[in-house]
Order: C-alpha cells, then structure tokens, then sequence
C-alpha cells in the first residue's frame, strides 16, 4: 500500500493506492470521521492484486483539508470525485463506496455515468428520506457550534466512543481497543466532524434527508452489488432489498450477523465480494 498527495479542487488529497495492473477501482469510505485507512486499509493489499485501487480521503476528512467556500451536498462530493478520476488519468473505474461513500457513488452513477464500469454499494445511504432521530439531527445541525458540542460530549472519553461504536457493528467483539483508539485519535483533529455537520446540514430537512434515489434507480444500467448488514441500525434491509428490485442488473449479497460498518466487521468476505465484482467483466 502506498500513499500519494494529489491536487484536486485547489485540495491537496490524501490517496491510499494499491496494484499496478487490472481495472480502476476507486473506494469511497462513509462519513463522521471516517478516512480511507479506517475503512479500506485491510482490504487494499488484497484488493491490490486484481485491480489498480484508490481510495481517497474525502474533502474535510482524514489528511484532505474541508473545503471553506464550498457548500458540502452529494454533488460536490460526486464532482470532487469524478475530478479526482480525472487527475489519477483515470477515463472510467469501478466505484465502491459505503455508507455516505455508497450515495456519492450513486449520485456519481447519475451525474457521470460515462465513468462508471461498475458499482458497490455497501450499507448505503441515498435511498430513503428517513433516518434515526432525524428532526432532532436538523435542530442540532442548523448550528455548527451547537453540532459539534453535542457530538463531541458523546465521545469525550474512549468509553464513550466504544458504546457509540456498538451501534456500527453487530458482533461487539468486532470493536477492538485497536478501532477504539483509532477513532479517538481522529476525533481530536480540528476539523473532525466538522465536514460531516457541513454535509448533515445539507441532508437534513424538518421532513427528513433531502436526497433519496431509490425512484431513479431504474435508470442505472450498469451492474451494481449491493451489500448489506443484516443488522444494520441505520438503513434496514428492506431498503436495499426494494432498491435490489429496482436496479436493472443488480446482485445482492445480505451478510448475515453483521451490522452496518460491514467491510470492517467483515473484510475477508467484502474482499472476495468486490474482487468478484472487478473479475465480472462480462456484467
């Protein structure tokens, strides 16, 4: 695994990479304070012998600076990603995103299709208007300060940052004092949670998330996986079972004693899954 510091937007961005041969593979990680190592750093070495992988810290998490005078929605995110294709002298890739990364990759399915070879959706965001404790999340979010007093009295001590975690995962010994430290450490970075705040207040409406594509997703016509925790605490199973209805080449794999974060809690099979999908030229 290597990393290298590319230029996109007027950003410098952080890009795990790995392979040097077989298809573009792009990977998204989701938000909070998620980053490309927390989510995709045990997958690449593997990923890396099918496929040339990237996997980019998005603007304002990890190592890759939040954009000031930009309004954080799904599109920007989508064009910084179809930039940053752009600058990797990429024309088109697979595009694997989970979560928050899952609804960048469909925004990108719909903006830029010409990019897309194939998609990866995992524990996706994008495909209801409903979430958790969403009137109370647009309250809290109207306000920056507000925002990020609350979020961080829920994770001022590593204990509280492990309960949080729980929510995550489905099999509790999958939050190890390893990930707990690891999120403590990116919690302390200044502009940690302040990206995802800029994002909330974009998604979050007094009538719930603002951007839902399960009514377009029949115009997707490229091939698309769909992985999905059984016990997903964010987006139940029957989104993505209706969305799998709804795709017109899609295949659904629902990992069974597995919550939301599955290629952490899971990352053997989300390697063989997504090293499948890269072998499927013929999707």
């Amino acid at each position: 695994m290597l990393e290298r510091i590319i230029t996109v937007d007027g950003l410098p961005t952080r890009v795990l990479t790995a392979g040097d041969q077989g298809p573009a593979l792009i990977l998204l990680h989701g938000g909070i304070c998620d980053t490309a190592s927390l989510s995709w750093r045990a997958l690449l070495p593997e990923l890396g012998r099918v496929a040339r992988v990237y996997a980019p810290d998005l603007p304002g998490y990890g190592e890759t600076p939040r954009p000031r005078d930009t309004q954080a929605t799904v599109d920007y995110y989508a064009r910084f990603v179809a930039q940053l294709t752009a600058a990797l002298g990429i024309e088109h890739a697979i595009y694997a995103g989970v979560s928050m990364g899952g609804m960048i990759a469909l925004a990108l399915g719909f903006t830029q299709p010409g990019l897309i070879d194939r998609l990866a959706l995992i524990g996706t965001g994008g495909l209801t208007t409903r979430f958790p404790n969403q009137l109370l999340g647009y309250l809290i979010t109207r306000n920056l300060t507000v925002y990020e007093r609350v979020l961080r009295l829920g994770v001022r001590r590593p204990s509280q940052v492990r309960q949080t975690l729980r929510k995550m995962f489905h099999d509790p010994a999958a939050v190890t004092e390893a990930l707990v430290e690891e999120i403590w450490t990116a919690l302390q970075k200044p502009d940690t949670l302040r990206a995802f705040g800029d994002f909330g207040r974009d998604q979050l409406t007094p009538r719930g998330l603002r951007t839902c594509f399960m009514p377009r997703l029949s115009e997707l016509t490229k091939p698309v996986l769909l992985i999905q925790g059984e016990h997903d605490y964010f987006y139940p199973k029957r989104l993505v079972e209706e969305a799998h209805r709804r795709l017109p080449h899609a295949r659904l794999e629902i990992v069974a004693a597995c919550g939301h974060w599955v290629n952490r809690e899971r990352p053997e099979l989300t390697t063989r899954l997504l090293q499948e999908l890269v072998a499927d030229q013929g999707g």
